[in-house]
């Protein structure tokens, strides 16, 4: 069960990802929120590589 909702997890912020590259590339002219979209993923995705490296947290 926890690996669909870090799966489902990992889709969800990939695809918010995707969106605001695009808006990035297209010039929008406030990109606050896209960076701070982008900051937010890697700190999500460098703390689940982490959790899954150290072993304390095994994703199971």
């Amino acid at each position: 069960m926890k690996k669909i909702i870090l799966t489902g997890i990992v889709v969800v912020l990939l695809l918010l990802d995707m969106a605001a590259l695009h808006d990035i590339l297209k010039g929008e002219p406030d990109l606050y929120g896209e960076y701070g979209m982008i900051l937010f993923s890697l700190i999500v995705f460098a703390s689940l590589i982490v959790a899954g490296l150290s072993g304390k947290n095994k994703i199971t």
